[in-house]
């Protein structure tokens, strides 16, 4: 298929042809505009198979509204899901998730400054449910409920979604908006809106809005999918083309709002104790370039070209000794429908902060004066090639004068958690790189050397091994091949993306085999080796070396496994492959000059995490929740001074050294004669271990983590000094397993009904807390087994499921009770035959659509050979089948007491006798604290004299602390 791209014909265009649009494609499209001004777009697909992606795009967005109506449109939004004339009471998220549409948070819909778009993915082989879609498009269209009723249930929600965009990211964005829009009046319109007009806007104010902007002259219709496009248009036709404004008058125009420009840079230094790294932004705003015609195309791919370049150019200045910056790049972002920017980014230091600006922008001054080199250019054409190859191949599936030397409309902003420079410092800056463009300073950049062709240096080619014995699992449509190495391959050949291969490598055994001791610094083996190099070449080298390659080798390793994964081209799996063999037999040498500069990022990690309040939860949760095992306490500085650099690449090299522990799981577009041949050659190749390599140990041997769910009850609040309140609540319970046996192997139902239930409650709570109550944006119910070592002798496996959600702080505690009281009453009265009838079908709809993607047959390959029953039988096929039967036989027996009696089986009975309730809360002010500590002080006879000196002087420290100058 490659081939194929590359022999595509080159194409001849007039000048007219250049400067005209083309059709509207792919081939096929039906398109055209419904008697009411609607108009659609309907486009048949092979993929998947038995769905339709269908969607409602209003241009309405945020910016039309009014001073007293900022935020409507994304109430709107929400109110189109919660009633209209035709649905009630959130029925239509019901019949969403009835036929298998999964209801969740910015999963159906979406709110900008320029538009709203409601997107469903249904099935279309019924075509009554897709005729049911198309009446809810209609709905949304033009028969959204704005009661008062309606829009108190939503206050609650959209609140909680403004709450959880206040964090540290949050903030920045919103003062980066501002900034840079800073004169439109797209500044001030952000979609989320303001706090008072959502909890205070009246019903016939959003009303007025809905009815006032929504008209099918401003809608669109787009349908995707497997199914007859003609039976689709005439659908459509008659579900859409009566919809009409309940507003007589006649339809206002869209307003717009171009760029306005400003001759001087802006320059802005943000400050948030809560910022996770210290970023520079330089900014180039321009008006949106139409890309309609051929001429405008070739444009928009130079500038493309000059990203790719640049970003190549920035990851070689951040490998330098010292650098001026961690990392940096270069994009471009479509802001709003008129205005975009090519945005520069970077991260670095503290006392790097204007270093790292004069750096980007002379890069910048260097490329206008100098050029790019041919070098450069030849590798991101390769590249962009690449990726254009891949678009081709999967058809049916699935530039620099803007940044000229003039500073207007140009913004400069810098993000970090305390004032490291001025606004002043960053003006001077530009002004020092300007001067030096002027005078002819900007120096050439250094000449790249040639990257290399191949990952394995000329003359050392490795001497191809063989495949010993070979065995098919045809009910997995898998081969295993044992090399002469003794490590495993196993492939599945896929048609379902003609341009993938998915990789994982695993072997048993990870941190849990260090000793404690050694634990912290082992786990940084695989951070360090990457910095340094993996498969014996530098980071930087490595990146030209795969520039135009679509391949690319990970490796990572967890509590009890050590793992490679990947995803290749088959054009370039052989490369792929290479590097593997590179993985295995090279060695990471630390350099000193390099360890400084990813120690003293690790540093900065480090604290920003420290700065994080959701970090000191989760830190917090693992900490109660395993009982204050080892393996899971927070990481402090201290911690990582004493990790020891060259230990840990020790550790990371015998980690990666013996091919008899690997499995190796290939699923994709092979050519199995083809692929056969370069196993051989480069993972037969791989020497056998040596007396230094560990030996294998297998699953059932691990030193297993010694944890244990705390017993009763446990409820605790995280109090932690915030910028702006915000809470997170976690409900933890302990689950175990039992691990049953068929015919003398492990059976899985038990995990089946888990992930069940969980699909349960998460629906269930959902429908509690939020369209009942109003009072969360959306709940995650998750089990977790990451703790229990694979394989042990135990006869039970030991997790737990956690619920969380976010909240109003002074909300938290009774929405935890709220919660805790829908679990029990679950329990006690089981769910109803309509709830599970709706989790069934759910999982039904994802299993169908999983199944047609190559993910899904990789992640059953990768299960079978971690899987007890793998481990006691060898025999992939019944390690799969019985996961299918399993799976199969839940889903038989699932029914309102069943299901009921797995809840009552795998949780706490009571489940309120058993649980960690964990909420982070923001930090009292310092006056209320000594408010309360002042309460606690009342007089008593009881207390002596010495005890009041004490506290009196308590009090006069802490009140000299708050009144002190600043």
């Amino acid at each position: 298929m490659a081939a194929e791209f590359r022999r595509l014909p080159d194409i001849e265009l007039t000048p007219e042809e250049w400067n005209a649009p083309p059709l509207i494609g792919p081939t096929g499209v039906r398109h055209g505009q419904l008697k009411n001004g609607l108009r659609y777009y309907v486009c048949a697909t092979t993929k998947p198979k038995q769905r339709a992606a269908i969607a409602l795009v209003v241009r309405i967005g945020s910016v039309v509204e009014d001073e007293h109506e900022r935020g409507l449109a994304h109430i709107v939004e929400h109110l189109a899901f919660n009633a209209t004339d035709a649905f009630q009471s959130h029925d239509i998220v019901k019949f969403l998730e009835s036929i298998g549409a999964k209801f969740g948070a910015c999963q159906n819909a979406y709110t900008s400054v320029d538009e709203t778009v409601y997107e469903l993915t249904v099935p279309s082989d019924d075509p009554k449910l897709l005729e049911q879609a198309f009446s809810v498009l209609a709905q949304f269209a033009s028969a959204v409920r704005c009661s008062p009723e309606d829009l108190q249930v939503e206050r609650g929600p959209v609140l909680e979604e403004w709450r959880m965009g206040k964090d540290s990211v949050g903030r920045a964005q919103e003062a980066h908006w501002e900034l840079i829009l800073q004169g439109s009046k797209y500044a001030q319109r952000l979609p989320i809106g303001l706090k008072e007009i959502i909890q205070g806007a009246p019903a016939d104010v959003v009303r007025s809005f809905y009815e006032r902007w929504y008209r099918p002259e401003h809608q669109a219709v787009v349908v995707t999918g497997d199914f007859d496009p003609e039976a689709v248009v005439a659908m459509l036709t008659e579900k859409l083309e009566g919809c009409q404004s309940r507003d007589p008058s006649p339809a206002p125009a869209i307003p717009r709002y171009p760029l306005v420009p400003h001759a001087k840079p802006r320059f802005k230094v943000f400050i948030d104790k809560e910022a996770q790294q210290l970023l520079v932004h330089v900014s180039f705003k321009t008006a949106t370039a139409p890309v309609t015609t051929p001429l405008e195309y070739l444009s928009s791919l130079r500038e493309d070209l000059f990203h790719t370049a640049m970003n190549a150019r920035f990851f070689r200045i951040g490998r330098h000794q010292d650098p001026p910056f961690y990392n940096a790049q270069i994009g471009t972002e479509q802001i709003t429908a008129t205005i975009r920017s090519i945005v520069l980014t970077a991260s670095t230091q503290e006392n790097n902060t204007l270093r790292a600006l004069e750096a980007i922008l002379s890069e910048l001054s260097s490329v206008r004066v100098h050029g790019l080199s041919k070098r450069e250019i030849r590798s991101a054409i390769d590249y962009n090639i690449s990726e254009a190859e891949s678009l081709y191949i999967e058809r049916d599936q699935v530039y620099a004068e803007e940044l000229r030397g003039d500073t207007s409309n140009m913004v400069v902003k810098t993000v970090s958690h305390r004032r490291v420079v001025s606004e002043d410092d960053l003006a001077e800056v530009v002004q020092k790189v300007e001067r030096a463009e002027a005078n002819g300073e900007i120096e050439i950049p250094d000449t790249l050397a040639d990257a290399p062709t191949s990952v394995i240096p000329p003359g050392k080619e490795p001497q191809a091994g063989e495949i010993v014995h070979r065995r098919n699992f045809p009910k997995l449509g898998a081969t295993e091949l044992v090399l002469s190495n003794d490590m495993k391959v196993c492939y599945k050949c896929t048609d379902l993306l003609d341009d993938q291969i998915l990789v994982t490598g695993l072997a048993p055994g990870g941190l849990t085999e260090v000793s404690q001791d050694e634990y912290r610094t082992a786990s940084f083996g695989v951070t360090l080796a990457s910095e340094m190099g993996l498969f014996g070449l530098k980071p930087e080298v490595q990146m030209d070396l795969l520039m135009g390659k679509r391949c690319g080798v990970s490796v990572q390793e967890s509590a009890y496994w050590r793992s490679i994964g990947g995803e290749q081209a088959p054009v370039d799996l052989e490369m792929g492959l290479q590097l593997i063999y590179a993985l295995f037999t090279t060695a990471v040498t630390p350099i000193p000059a390099e360890l400084d500069t990813c120690m003293q990022y690790l540093r900065e990690v480090t604290l920003a995490q420290l700065r994080n309040p959701m970090r000191r939860f989760a830190d917090r949760m693992r900490q109660l929740i395993y009982n204050d095992c080892y393996f899971y306490r927070p990481f402090s500085l201290r911690e990582l001074a004493s990790v020891d650099p060259d230990k840990a690449c020790a550790h990371f090299n015998r980690s990666f050294c013996n091919p008899a522990e690997f499995s190796l799981c290939f699923t994709g577009s092979l050519k199995v004669d083809e692929f056969e041949e370069l196993v051989k050659r480069y993972l037969a190749a791989i020497p056998p271990a040596d007396t230094t390599c560990p030996a294998p140990k297998p699953p059932d041997k691990l030193n297993p983590l010694n944890f244990k769910f705390p017993d009763g009850v446990v409820r605790e609040d995280v109090r932690v000094s915030m910028v702006e309140s915000m809470s997170q609540a976690l409900i933890a319970f302990p689950v175990r397993l039992a691990i049953a046996t068929t015919n003398g192997l492990p059976c899985s139902k038990e995990s089946v009904w888990l992930v069940l239930v969980c699909k349960l409650l998460e629906t269930k709570l959902m429908q509690k807390l939020r369209f009942e109550f109003g009072e969360v944006y959306t709940v995650a119910v998750a089990p977790s087994f990451g703790a229990e070592a694979p394989c042990s002798s135990k006869e039970y496996s030991d997790g737990d499921v956690a619920v969380t959600f976010s909240c109003d702080p002074d909300n938290a505690q009774r929405l935890i009770k709220m919660a805790l009281s829908e679990v029990q009453r679950l329990q006690e009265e089981g769910p109803s035959t309509e709830d599970v009838r709706t989790v069934l079908t759910l999982d039904q709809r994802s299993w169908e659509t999983e199944q047609q993607e190559n993910s899904f047959w990789h992640n059953n390959l990768v299960s079978s050979y971690k899987s007890r029953t793998y481990h006691q039988c060898k025999d992939l096929d019944v390690a799969y089948t019985r996961r299918v039967e399993a799976r199969e036989a839940v889903r038989a027996e699932a029914n309102a007491a069943s299901v009921q009696a797995a809840l009552c089986r795998l949780f706490p009975l009571p489940c309120h006798s058993r649980y960690v309730a964990l909420t982070l809360l923001p930090q009292k002010p310092l006056l209320d604290r000594m408010v309360e500590t002042t309460k606690n002080l009342l007089p008593s006879r009881e207390r002596s004299r010495a005890y009041w000196i004490t506290a009196a002087a308590v009090v006069a420290v802490a009140a000299l602390v708050l009144l002190r100058p600043r």
